[in-house]
């Protein structure tokens, strides 16, 4: 029995059903734990299609409230430039390397966002131009060499975005379209295989699983708990990349 791929599946299992109640953070959780079963190259392009899967189902269900007009001017082209940089880079930069920046990203995450819980207050102050295209920038360029670049985003679309719901189903949509493209990056240079695609499709049962939780407690999640245990979870996964 291959435990690895187990403990893989109960790793989709939370972050998937996290990002259906939230919107986003299905791949931040997924890599960092997962990065302890796997190899990046092989991790990534197993869990990314996967992805696309769940957001697919939240864009299409909820595509009425989604702000149609912000995605196209200005969130997809500046992600979407700092997207195809990123792919460049991941594919000169060795698994190890790629490992420990990310552990480095994911601490730097969640320090601020537990400060933030602490304090009980956003920072809501408006963003120029300038700094929100850099920051979306920033969030493609990550999302490119690690498969997860939803930080960056969260902190530009939490200012334009206040509404709950238009915000996940918003979200959803700029992840169907980057992992699309992130997928197809897989397949040009060689990383989806035979053996990737069948865990995917393995894994497939696990997400619908997760949608369906996603969707039932959706009304029912503390969002001020539920960001706590997520950020304390992702700390000690974090500071667990460096260990091992």
């Amino acid at each position: 029995m291959d435990y690895t791929f187990i403990l893989l599946a109960l790793v989709v299992l939370f972050a998937y059903t996290i990002h259906a109640l939230s919107g986003f953070g299905s791949l931040l959780i997924a890599i960092t734990l997962g990065l302890h079963l796997y190899p990046a190259d092989e991790l990534l392009p197993i869990i990314v299609p996967l992805d696309v899967l769940l957001n697919l189902y939240l864009v299409i269900k909820y595509r009425h409230l989604i702000e149609r007009r912000l995605l196209v001017r200005r969130i997809l082209p500046f992600m979407g430039i700092g997207l195809i940089i990123g792919i460049l880079l991941f594919n000169y930069l060795h698994n190890n390397i790629i490992k420990i920046m990310y552990a480095c990203f994911v601490l730097l995450v969640s320090v601020r966002e537990l400060y933030v819980l602490y304090k009980k207050e956003q920072d809501c102050r408006k963003l120029s131009r300038v700094e929100e295209a850099a920051w979306l920038m920033v969030g493609g360029l990550i999302k490119g060499i690690f498969g997860s670049g939803g930080p960056p985003l969260v902190y530009v679309a939490g200012r334009l975005i206040p509404q709950k719901s238009i915000f996940r189903s918003t979200l959803a949509t700029v992840w169907v379209v980057l992992n699309t493209v992130l997928t197809a990056s897989f397949i040009v240079t060689g990383k989806l295989t035979l053996f990737t695609i069948s865990r995917s499709a393995i894994l497939l049962p696990v997400v619908i699983l997760c949608i369906v939780l996603g969707e039932y407690f959706y009304n029912m999640v503390d969002e001020y708990k539920f960001k706590l245990i997520v950020y304390v979870l992702l700390l000690c996964a974090g500071i667990s990349l460096f260990i091992r």
